[in-house]
């Protein structure tokens, strides 16, 4: 009787633990950009790591394998990246460089399984694991941004008399700079993002001085990949930014006061340009020709006319992308900017309408600037003054505290204005009358 009692307990126990293993066993998803990757050998676990089949995943990232059977090592090739790994050997190279794994390649139903995380990574994707539902997520690049850069160092020193920050990137970068807070409610601060950038840089020691009070460096965001690094000011601050290949330089210095602001009007003055529409949003287009180009470059001629004069600049956007309305009045609220001009090109069902006109929230100080940015307008492109127009519904200028309008530059139904619109030299001339009617109106004030 009692070996009838230990056999059923011994086959119930055998049973639950078959039971359990069964359960365990939820199979291991991995997933390459969202996209589910289908294999006919499933990735396994192994202490604690993913081995998955190494043509599956390297395909999907766009590498090239190759087997060497009597040897029994697998070489990974992707741009100027090459690993290579042997079967049961927990010594792996990149780019000839030893790397220790924690599990080794392994051949498994005759295919080759390998480190998944390690594989990834090493590609230049980020690798995601997801306990609770057995998942990998491999997050690839978008090639086609080309290579990932690196910040790799900031420091920061005293010269002569000023302070200088230095950024050093693995290749010339690409950045935008803007300003946000104000200087009047202790948040002010420049903030420096660099475009496709990792980072490998660590926070500088900030020793006391007049002109920041701490520096902030991060990784921003990595889809895409932006390398964020703010300055948080003291007071109101003189800066300049220089690239000289691989490094970037902030330069800040005292106020200089012996120019009074009568003579250099825009020293310093916060000043938001925005380029109308942008992204899946063209504005206007004829004849192929799109609004949203041609106001972009306008915006960035105008930026370089007001930087060479001492403004501080800030564009929101300064590619083709879409900004919703909303956040291109809060960039300028939140800059605590002292001016907006929106740059626009219109359009009419009438085609011989011509001219220039400006766009108005009605308010005292929006409405002076808008007669003034007019009159400038028309006196240097020298076409037809369809005068100011009072818009109490226009987002961009509604919402933003600061005084604000909307140029419309030219009209693109119309064949000798667009004709204008589509060179250099009448673009230059719309940022010149911009540039001149922002400079007439902070000399009045």
């Amino acid at each position: 009787m009692i070996k009838k009692v230990i056999f059923v307990v011994l086959v119930a126990l055998i049973l639950q633990s078959a039971f359990c293993a069964v359960q365990a066993a939820q199979p291991v998803e991995i997933y390459v950009n969202n996209q589910k990757v289908i294999s006919d050998v499933p990735p396994v676990l192994q202490n604690g790591r993913t081995l998955a089949p190494i043509r599956v995943i390297s395909e999907h990232l766009g590498a090239k394998v190759s087997w060497n059977e009597n040897s029994k090592t697998v070489k990974v090739s992707l741009g100027g990246k090459q690993i290579e790994l042997k079967i049961n050997d927990t010594k792996a190279f990149i780019n000839q460089q030893k790397v220790i794994l924690d599990v080794p390649a392994k051949l498994i139903n005759g295919r080759t399984m390998v480190p998944l995380r390690f594989i990834g990574e090493a590609l230049g994707a980020e690798v995601h694991w997801d306990d609770k539902l057995q998942r990998v997520d491999v997050i690839k690049r978008d090639e086609s941004e080309g290579p990932l850069n690196n910040l790799s160092s900031v420091e920061v020193v005293e010269e002569d008399g000023g302070l200088v920050a230095r950024l050093k990137t693995t290749y010339p970068a690409t950045y935008k700079s803007f300003i946000l807070g104000s200087p009047y409610n202790d948040d002010y601060r420049l903030v420096l993002d660099i475009s496709n950038a990792e980072i490998s840089a660590v926070k500088p020691e900030v020793l006391p001085n007049e002109y920041i009070k701490d520096i902030r460096v991060g990784q921003f965001s990595v889809k895409p990949y932006i390398a964020r690094v703010v300055f948080d000011l003291k007071g109101n601050p003189n800066y300049r930014i220089i690239q000289s290949g691989e490094e970037i330089t902030v330069i800040f210095s005292r106020q200089t006061s012996s120019r009074g602001d009568d003579e250099n009007p825009l020293s310093n003055k916060i000043i938001v340009i925005d380029p109308g529409h942008g992204g899946t949003d063209p504005g206007a287009v004829y004849s192929g020709y799109n609004e949203k180009d041609f106001n972009l470059d306008i915006a960035i001629r105008l930026k370089n006319l007001l930087e060479r004069s001492g403004a501080r600049v800030l564009m929101t956007r300064e590619s083709d992308v879409y900004v919703n309305l909303y956040t291109r009045a809060d960039i300028a609220n939140q800059a605590g900017a002292h001016l907006f001009v929106s740059i626009h090109c219109n359009a009419s069902t009438n085609a011989s309408t011509s001219g220039t006109m400006t766009l108005y929230y009605p308010s005292p100080e929006k409405k002076a600037l808008a007669q003034i940015l007019q009159k400038a307008m028309v006196e240097t492109l020298g076409l037809p003054d369809l005068g100011i127009s009072e818009r109490p519904n226009l987002v961009v200028t509604r919402e933003t505290k600061m005084p604000s309008a909307l140029v419309e530059v030219a009209f693109m139904s119309n064949k000798q204005d667009l004709a204008l619109l589509k060179t250099e030299e009448f673009r230059q001339k719309a940022a010149e009358g911009l540039y001149k009617g922002i400079l007439r109106y902070f000399s009045t004030k």
